[in-house]
């Protein structure tokens, strides 16, 4: 015979616990899914942010001009050194959120 004890509203999370003292999370995705989900989207946000308010762009503008000195096109590239850094940024934050909700979760287990 086992009995379950669920709580509703009140935790991030709609949990059952069962005889054996397993925690099942109810709702369609397991903690470790919903952790995730949430580490890459607020990683995402937070590196971005990081990113725009740490990081100069300095993209390379080469102008052709005409012999009488007006500029006939304008060529913009991108900065690919930008661009890796803040990659490197944003995935450092999703990690950095990731550990922490894990060391999180194992201290509340305990």
């Amino acid at each position: 015979m086992a009995f379950s004890y669920s709580t509703n509203g009140a935790g991030l999370f709609n949990k059952e616990l069962d005889y054996y003292g397993k925690i099942n999370y109810k709702g369609g995705q397991s903690f470790i899914m919903k952790k995730g989900w949430v580490s890459l989207i607020s990683g995402l946000i937070l590196g971005l942010i990081i990113s725009f308010f740490t990081l100069d762009y300095n993209g390379w503008k080469m102008q052709r001009i005409g012999e009488n000195g007006e500029v006939i096109n304008t060529i913009n590239e991108l900065d690919f050194d930008l661009i890796t850094n803040c990659f490197l940024i944003v995935l450092i934050s999703i990690l950095v959120i990731y550990i922490l909700l894990t060391v999180l979760e194992k201290i509340r287990k305990t």
